[in-house]
């Protein structure tokens, strides 16, 4: 069995039984695309660098 899968099962049960599921998972959703498009930039400026 995975560790990993335990600690997000307990995160969400704590983040449900305080009511802020939604909330949390629209939080994280959120920085992942922002993560996502500050790595696709910064890929782009090494390709940059390295042409």
């Amino acid at each position: 069995m995975n560790p990993r899968r335990s600690d997000w099962q307990r995160l969400i049960e704590e983040q449900e039984t305080s009511g802020q599921l939604f909330v949390f998972l629209n939080c994280r959703r959120t920085q992942l695309k922002v993560l996502h498009c500050l790595n696709a930039q910064n890929l782009q400026a090494i390709s940059m660098d390295f042409r």
